[in-house]
């Protein structure tokens, strides 16, 4: 990471850099490698504080996505050494709501109509739920302008 967030440094003069994934604000010291795929997740880890993994999910590699919490200390710690500052942090869903996902659904409605958003509201409301990726999911910007 620290070798990208420096080339972007070198490349553009002006940026904005704008993340969402699982993670935390500060490091857990445990392993968080996930295993993605066909909607479910498994730990490859069998405990988050050992380094014994489940061999048999190695025949998911190239067949999964692979995933980890994020660290954003790490990452707000990067982007100030090159000058950015951070525009905001926080849980995704209310990230969404303030950037304006209700506008959102009303343009779609309007371009779309209501039959066709009812259709994909399912794939918003995943998004935003608490129990789905609403609260788990953490969003950040940072800039530099």
């Amino acid at each position: 990471m620290p070798e990208f967030i420096d080339s972007l440094s070198l490349c553009a003069k002006s940026f904005a850099f704008l993340t969402f994934d699982y993670g935390n604000l500060h490091p857990r010291n445990a392993f968080s490698l996930r295993l993605y795929h066909n909607h479910t997740t498994d730990n490859f880890f069998s405990n988050p504080t050992s380094k014994a993994y489940q061999a048999h999910l190695l025949e998911s590699f190239g067949k999964s996505d692979l995933t980890y919490e994020v660290n954003f200390s790490y990452l707000k710690t990067l982007f100030s050494k090159i000058g950015a500052k951070e525009i905001f942090f926080g849980r995704q869903n209310k990230i969404l709501v303030d950037m304006g996902l209700d506008q959102v659904g009303e343009w779609y409605i309007q371009n779309f109509g209501l039959e066709s958003f009812m259709r994909l509201s399912p794939k918003i409301r995943t998004l935003i739920d608490p129990e789905i990726l609403g609260e788990r999911f953490l969003g950040i910007l940072f800039a530099r302008i």
